[in-house]
């Protein structure tokens, strides 16, 4: 529902209880054709080993063609839960097979998600940041940064490089602008806000 909703542009909620009108509803159809006609594979795993994560990937990758490894999300979730250390090493290998396995012997793109902890630190493994190629954090602008940059229109969410092995990081107070809309699961340009450097 959720890509549907980002597909059609038809708010979330209405899709989820079916309060839509006739077009709406064909323009809903044609989004389910499109996803039906793309080769996309869901899989839920909840206990997830680097072993099931080759296998499955090279497995669709041969049989179905797929390109793309999206892995939402990293996470402790082995028999390493309750030892920090361990599970610490185990996330961080994890990464390790997505990059050098998955993305570079196997030549997928591979995309992952990874929580943060209140303080905007990596969740469960100073590990991941380590061994990942890059790592963006995205987060939601507090009121003051939107007033600051000028309005809505220069975005609700800003998208910062914190760690990257193939570019340039952002500073503390540099970052990309976007637009959320968050009742249509969408993603959009914003105007980007100009920095100005004190000195």
């Amino acid at each position: 529902m959720r890509l549907i909703s980002h597909l059609t542009g038809i708010e979330f909620v209405r899709i989820r209880d079916r309060n839509y009108n006739d077009k709406e509803k064909e323009t809903i159809n044609k989004a389910i054709e499109w996803i039906k006609s793309k080769c996309f594979i869901h899989e839920y795993i909840p206990v997830l080993s680097d072993d099931k994560l080759i296998s499955l990937s090279k497995q669709t990758k041969h049989k179905y063609g797929v390109e793309v490894l999206i892995l939402d999300y990293l996470k402790s979730n082995g028999s390493y839960y309750l030892d920090a250390y361990k599970n610490s090493a185990s996330l961080g290998k994890c990464t390790d097979t997505l990059k050098n396995i998955i993305a570079g012997k196997e030549g997928m793109f591979v995309l992952s998600a990874v929580q943060s902890n209140a303080d905007g630190s990596i969740a469960d493994s100073a590990k991941i940041i380590r061994n990942c190629s890059a790592l963006l954090y995205l987060e939601r602008k507090s009121d003051e940064e939107i007033r600051n940059d000028g309005g809505i229109e220069y975005g609700n969410m800003k998208l910062q490089v914190k760690a990257n092995r193939n570019g340039p990081l952002h500073g503390d107070n540099e970052y990309m602008s976007l637009l959320l809309d968050g009742n249509k699961c969408m993603f959009s340009e914003s105007r980007q806000p100009e920095k100005t450097m004190p000195y």
